[in-house]
């Protein structure tokens, strides 16, 4: 019998890998084990108490992973036990009692009680002020265990989004006697256990399944974080399947967009337009602006929108993605032949046919407009000042400094702060952020904005905010919702399994993912 050897070449591997994927029979069971591939940039640290904020958002995709809190969010930004297997609300929404669970364990081994939850909180506030978290943890007046499974926490005013806030990584529970190495060496008590961190070029951080988690244990073995800080590296890395899921790079996406394996996502940043109701008292002309606007026209230039088709109009001041809440009623149509009329009727007409609406007396439509993106700002602009094509609108000037005198509108970016209404809302409260720039002040928001604060109950309180949202757009228009931002997309390989991104962060979420692994024989051997 002769000896025949084998040589497999990297293009032969690769060969092989692809013929495998191809010839192999996908299976529609829920299979344990393998290895998932992802790509990361290597964070400055992993501590739960600092990531993201000033120190970057690749230490906090990798927290959600080890660390666990009082409760967690759903891919859908639900609220869901965690740790906490129930609690209960004061009727104001100021004290929140936990009642933990008895069988969590770090994953040193060390059962976990209320009092880690103590240490690790006032852990994570004494650190929230260097890390820009103080809006965060502002509210939180005290915190006791006044039993080993039980954790009361006090706020100094009645917030029923405190639930959202409080699954958020800050608020995640550590051992206090692994804090010295927390962000180098993490140990939490989440679905994934820390292994190895090697830096820079080549380097990797290895997760592997927590046998013990309180959760149940996730399907695959493990997870390794490849360190491939862009796109384009990213890509090659998937095409060479050295990485089972990648961030498309925009040169690539017309060609695989249509692909069942793409995964978008819309993200909690919205840009919008604000209307100053001292330099527009008449909500009719407000209404005219808002009417003004060719939103489609924004989200499908190329110039804006690069990754074509993935950024939806925004209808209110609320982002997607926040549970039940839904405010897709409250929506602006284009409609510039209805914003002339409105317009006209408030007295603006172009009588000297100058292209620039006047009232008649010698003075024009004027507006100053602040926005630092070119290309919104430039589409506001000819929008306003050429209203539908028809030739007539405002005079209309620019400015990117926001301390600029006598702005009437304001374009500018909202990113949601925790994910939840309450926050989106917030700024529209009498003396706010955006009250104050757009000089608005209404009763009936404050009311609506506060009923939806104090109140517990999810529909009672989903109702008040969608009154308030309808309050600032319809009712008022002191602000138009342009359109909501998308995270990058993502692209994985048809035998990952159940991969959803998180409409918080747009992270993949994978305790609920699972490898095909009848298309794996080749990569599980060579990992």
């Amino acid at each position: 019998m002769r000896n025949i050897r084998l040589v497999l070449t990297s293009a032969s591997i690769s060969a092989l890998i692809a013929v495998l994927l191809l010839t192999a029979s996908p299976t529609s069971a829920v299979m344990n084990g393998g290895i998932l591939r992802l790509p990361f940039g290597d964070p400055s640290t992993l501590d739960p108490a600092v990531v993201g904020g000033f120190t970057g958002y690749w230490g906090y995709e990798l927290a959600l992973q080890v660390f666990d809190g009082l409760v967690q969010l759903d891919a859908n930004s639900n609220v869901l036990p965690a740790i906490a297997s129930s609690w209960i609300a004061s009727p104001d929404a100021r004290v929140f009692t936990f009642t933990l669970r008895n069988d969590v364990y770090f994953h040193n081994g060390r059962q976990v009680t209320s009092a880690d939850f103590v240490y690790s909180w006032n852990r994570a506030i004494a650190q929230s002020g260097a890390n820009g978290y103080t809006y965060l943890t502002s509210s939180i007046y005290a915190f006791t265990a006044p039993l080993n499974f039980t954790f009361v926490v006090t706020l100094t005013q009645s917030q029923s989004s405190f639930l959202s806030i409080a699954a958020l990584p800050l608020f995640s529970v550590i051992p206090s006697e692994s804090a010295g190495t927390i962000g180098t060496q993490p140990i939490g008590t989440g679905a994934f256990k820390f292994v190895s961190w090697t830096h820079g070029a080549g380097g990797k951080i290895v997760l592997q399944a927590n046998p013990n988690y309180f959760g149940g244990v996730p399907y695959l073995a493990g997870v390794e974080y490849k360190y491939s800080p862009t796109t384009s590296a990213q890509w090659a890395d998937f095409q060479a399947n050295n990485l089972d899921v990648t961030r498309i790079p925009t040169s690539t996406w017309d060609s695989v967009k249509t692909d069942p394996n793409v995964i978008t996502q819309t993200n909690m940043y919205m840009r919008g337009l604000g209307i100053d109701t001292v330099a527009f008292p008449d909500v009719n002309v407000r209404r005219a602006f808002q009417q003004s606007i060719d939103r489609a026209g924004m989200v499908n230039d190329p110039l804006i929108t690069v990754y074509t088709g993935t950024r939806p109009i925004a209808y209110g001041a609320v982002s997607p993605g926040m549970g039940a809440y839904d405010n897709s009623d409250i929506s602006i149509a284009f409609n510039p032949t209805n914003a002339l009329a409105l317009l006209a009727a408030a007295g603006w007409t172009d009588t000297n046919a100058d292209g620039i609406l006047d009232n008649g007396a010698g003075t024009n439509l004027t507006i100053l407009l602040y926005g630092i993106n070119n290309r919104v700002r430039q589409r506001l602009v000819n929008d306003l000042s050429n209203i539908g094509g028809s030739g007539v609108g405002a005079s209309v000037t620019v400015t990117t400094n926001q301390s600029a005198p006598g702005i009437k509108m304001f374009m500018d970016l909202w990113v949601s702060e925790y994910p939840d209404p309450a926050d989106d809302l917030s700024g529209y409260y009498t003396s706010q952020y955006y009250a104050s720039e757009t000089h608005y002040n209404s009763a009936a928001f404050n009311s609506f904005y506060n009923a939806g604060l104090t109140s517990i109950d999810p529909a009672t309180r989903n109702a008040a905010f969608h009154a308030a949202d309808s309050q600032i757009v319809i009712t008022d228009a002191i602000r138009l919702p342009i359109f909501y931002s998308t995270a990058t997309p993502m692209m994985k390989k048809s035998y990952v399994k159940g991969l959803q991104r998180s409409t918080w962060s747009g992270y993949p979420m994978l305790k609920s993912v699972w490898l095909d692994l009848n298309f794996l024989h080749l990569p599980l051997v060579l990992r």
